[in-house]
């Protein structure tokens, strides 16, 4: 399999196994200690491991408001549908327009899951809930923002899908989402499959096998040469005005829809990802876009490239052999 898309692959295939094969045995503190050692968190810093990122959300929504009862929420115009979702059910009709720059609970993306674009962090009154996206592993641990509660999801440093992190600031106190137990400082009310912190510890391994700056250098390096590449065989680059995750870019075939393109493409061996989340039984495309302006049609044709420090040229090239083949069948030539 050719692989345009590295976000919660291979890593998270194979971590487990090559962790197990090391002698390693890991256990729920000891991802918790890595994890803030990575983050360079301040002492009194607490990390909560949750079975998805949407319970790190709700369990910090919840916990904020039940906590924050007079302050309003606040939600990027941009912000994925699950957070909206989710957002509406827990606040009710305390609403989640709130302006930036009034008081408010404020819940950001900071690394956008559908279009790789990092937004910058306006000055927020209230506690702030930040969602990393595809930031770790791939932006420096010490440009990550501050946030009263942060949160990682697995995919994003390599683990499994199935798992996330809740990074609690010294001094934030929230309620469970789920009462019951006692288990991780008394925030969750069952335990985390093993097999997962299993995951979870081999794909922190993988993220300090190399440094960060060689990792970056790599991601760049085969950025710069499959750019131009696909771009040779007909998709077009989408222009953003904000930083990308590295690694990350969009870029579409007009008329041809990503979903499309990307099941033709894995059928050959080829693996690209649409940007927009759940596409395949989707109506839209990336919320981002949208917000900007774009139809619901143009934005269902874009597809969020992904690569890593282990992608391999020649393996690009004859992934790019695929994706073009497939684009002449689709669009009829």
């Amino acid at each position: 399999m050719y692989e345009f898309d590295r976000r919660s692959r291979p890593r998270a295939d194979t971590s487990i196994e090559e962790f197990t094969n090391l002698g390693h045995r890991a256990t729920l503190s000891e991802v918790e200690g890595e994890l803030l050692k990575l983050l360079g968190a301040q002492p009194g810093t607490r990390v909560v491991i949750t079975s998805s990122r949407e319970e790190a959300l709700a369990t910090a929504l919840r916990g904020l408001i039940t906590r924050h009862p007079n302050l309003p929420l606040q939600l990027d115009e941009a912000s994925p549908r699950t957070w909206k979702g989710s957002a509406h059910q827990l606040v009710g009709g305390k609403g989640t327009n709130a302006n930036f720059g009034e008081s408010a609970i404020h819940a950001i993306v900071w690394a956008d899951y559908e279009t790789g674009e990092i937004r910058p962090i306006k000055d927020c009154e209230g506690p702030i809930i930040l969602d990393l996206g595809w930031a770790p592993g791939r932006v420096q641990w010490a440009d990550i923002p501050p946030a009263d509660i942060s949160i990682i999801a697995g995919a994003s440093i390599g683990g499994p899908k199935a798992s996330a992190a809740l990074v609690l600031a010294p001094g934030i106190g929230i309620d469970p989402l789920i009462h019951g137990g006692s288990e991780q400082y008394g925030l969750r009310g069952g335990e985390i499959d093993d097999l997962v912190i299993w995951r979870l510890s081999g794909a922190l391994h993988h993220l300090k096998a190399s440094t960060e700056a060689t990792q970056q250098e790599a991601i760049r390096k085969v950025t710069a040469f499959a750019i131009p590449e696909l771009k040779n065989v007909g998709l077009e680059l989408i222009e953003t005005e904000y930083q990308l995750v590295p690694g990350q870019w969009m870029m579409r075939i007009p008329g041809i829809s990503a979903s499309a393109l990307a099941i033709a493409c894995e059928a050959r061996g080829a693996f690209i990802s649409p940007a927009a989340s759940c596409a395949g039984e989707a109506d839209h495309g990336p919320a981002a876009l949208e917000a900007r302006g774009w139809s619901p049609e143009e934005a269902l044709e874009v597809i969020l490239f992904t690569l890593d420090h282990q992608t391999r040229q020649e393996d690009l090239k004859k992934g790019i052999e695929i994706i073009e083949n497939e684009i002449k069948r689709l669009a009829g030539n």
